[in-house]
């Protein structure tokens, strides 16, 4: 009769024989095999290889022999000297999940035992007697590695596994067969009474094929791609797979494509949790191309967090995230992403009123361009604009010149390009932001030849910021021309704003307020009073 733990054992002294040790599991079997063959292909055995590593030679014999899951740092160690390319750390990722695996099976009941009730809006938090409460214990006490919050509040460890664990689908009520998001994720776009005055038109400027799934459907489309990766991150091995990459990839392109359907208020989030999760691969082991794809993926969207912080008026937080994307772009080596970064931190300057900056950072950025795609970008939007406000008129038609003749030696996408787009600029967008920088130094022909060149671009017309930035600056130049026609001018910024709604991103806040002020002198006209007390309506765009 086996003796339970704690009790006093028959005869004195005597103890029960030793149990014999558990078979290996598939992986460390494989982990062994491999560590015998890289040390046959070395030249070495376990002596040599333990003093060359630094590490006891009993560990380091245990994890050959198939004996033991080695230590994480032990894996660490053996990979490079064994010239293993990660297949050690992998093997050893897996071995160590079936090991808990395995722990966790030996104590939980079977399927047809009887199952605690578990209340699924509450943590899973059971008697330490019952059988739940002491898997709960085997799983805290055999996780190897920090924990992270999963299914029901449980801490646990990297791993699909227990999700399943915990979550069986016969112990938690199903969901509905569709199921509305809560409204912080879900949001219904706010009204402001101009724009109830012309229906959805608004909305229907807004919304294509890149934009956000129909309300009806129950879901948030940009919600669910982000919800995928966070479900994919639990089978990843440590080696990050092609495949998930190329879905990170897919999932910035479709922020930045549907970016002004969406708005940052609602996208901004789920671009902050996407970027958290990439953390957590980041500062895992990977092969070096890998770690880079990685690397660029994070950059990007720290990048589109922090253009995203500029639309919404938050230039402090802007400031830091951009800061953040152009480390990681140095970090992987990308200058064409350390331009485009750049570039940005080049705008928040610019919508900060720090003219200066702007300028200084656009042409910094173009050193990193180096006259590829982003040099189009830094000169017409960064430089060419900065200089407008500065007063120099020279140099804003030498800067929107040398983006026309950079674009003449590149393939230019059609339509207008999307603002946050990582690629070439269109000839519309070049156009669109020239008519901007000859505004500020009071070329108002130029600024209406430019504007009709912009929005006779086919495609423009799916850019509903873009065109409500064109018509502002249009209405400027009307509004304080040689022949200023302010009362026209003041019409035309009012059915602008009107398009743009109560809360539209800073740029157009901005020139609303920029058109309002130019046009004082005016006051007594009845559509330039419309238009002082519609600007100061505006308001900044709030962070959900």
């Amino acid at each position: 009769m086996r003796t339970e733990p704690g009790a006093p054992r028959r005869g004195g002294r005597r103890a029960m024989p030793p149990e014999p040790a558990p078979e290996p599991t598939e992986a460390l079997l494989e982990l062994s095999t491999l560590l015998k063959h890289l040390i046959v292909e070395a030249n070495t055995n376990i002596t040599r290889l333990a003093e060359t590593i630094g590490s006891p030679r009993q560990q380091v014999s245990r994890a050959v022999n198939g004996r033991e899951v080695p230590s994480i740092d032990l894996a660490a160690k053996l990979d490079p000297a064994l010239n293993a390319d990660g297949r050690v750390l992998a093997l050893r990722e897996r071995a160590d999940r079936e090991r808990r695996a395995r722990n966790i099976g030996a104590i939980i009941p079977a399927d047809d035992a009887p199952q605690p009730a578990v209340n699924p809006q509450a943590p899973l938090a059971s008697p330490p007697d019952s059988a739940l409460g002491r898997a709960v214990t085997a799983v805290e006490v055999n996780l190897s590695r920090g924990g992270r919050p999963a299914a029901a509040g449980v801490t646990v460890g990297d791993g699909a596994w227990i999700r399943t664990l915990f979550s069986p689908e016969d112990a938690i009520q199903p969901a509905p067969e569709r199921q509305e998001l809560p409204a912080s994720t879900n949001p219904a776009p706010q009204r402001g009474a101009m724009v109830e005055a012309i229906g959805t038109a608004g909305d229907a400027a807004g919304g294509g094929s890149s934009g956000s799934a129909p309300q009806d459907r129950g879901y948030d489309r940009q919600t669910e791609l982000v919800e995928v990766g966070v479900r994919l991150r639990y089978f990843a091995t440590p080696t990050v797979p092609s495949s998930f990459l190329d879905y990170l990839d897919d999932v910035v392109e479709d922020c930045v494509e549907s970016y002004e359907a969406r708005g940052p208020a609602a996208l901004m989030p789920l671009i902050v949790r996407q970027r958290n999760e990439v953390q957590t691969l980041i500062e895992g082991w990977q092969p070096a191309r890998a770690r880079q794809r990685l690397l660029r993926v994070a950059c990007r969207l720290s990048g589109l967090a922090g253009y995203m912080a500029v639309n919404l008026g938050d230039f402090r937080l802007a400031r830091a995230y951009c800061a953040e994307a152009f480390t990681l772009a140095r970090v992987a080596e990308d200058d064409n992403l350390a331009a485009w970064v750049r570039g940005t931190e080049s705008l928040c300057a610019y919508y900060a009123g720090d003219y200066r900056r702007a300028r200084d950072l656009a042409r910094e950025g173009q050193t990193y361009a180096a006259g590829g795609p982003q040099a189009i970008r830094l000169a017409v939007n960064g430089e060419a604009r900065a200089l407008g406000h500065l007063g120099d008129r020279d140099g804003v038609r030498e800067a929107v010149g040398r983006a026309f003749q950079l674009a003449g030696n590149a393939e230019l996408p059609a339509g207008m390009t999307p603002c946050t787009s990582f690629g070439v600029y269109s000839l519309a967008r070049i156009a669109a932001n020239a008519a901007t920088a000859h505004l500020a130094v009071g070329d108002t022909a130029l600024v209406q030849s430019y504007a009709q060149t912009a929005t006779a671009m086919a495609g423009v017309d799916r850019s509903p910021w873009s065109d409500v930035l064109i018509s502002l600056d249009v209405a400027t130049a009307l509004a304080t021309g040689d022949d200023a026609d302010p009362e026209h001018g003041a019409k035309l910024g009012i059915e602008a704003l009107t398009r743009a709604g109560t809360q539209p991103i800073e740029s157009i806040r901005q020139r609303g307020r920029e058109l309002a002020r130019r046009t004082t002198p005016w006051r007594s006209l009845p559509a330039v009073a419309d238009l002082a007390e519609i600007t100061q309506t505006l308001s900044r765009r709030p962070l959900r």
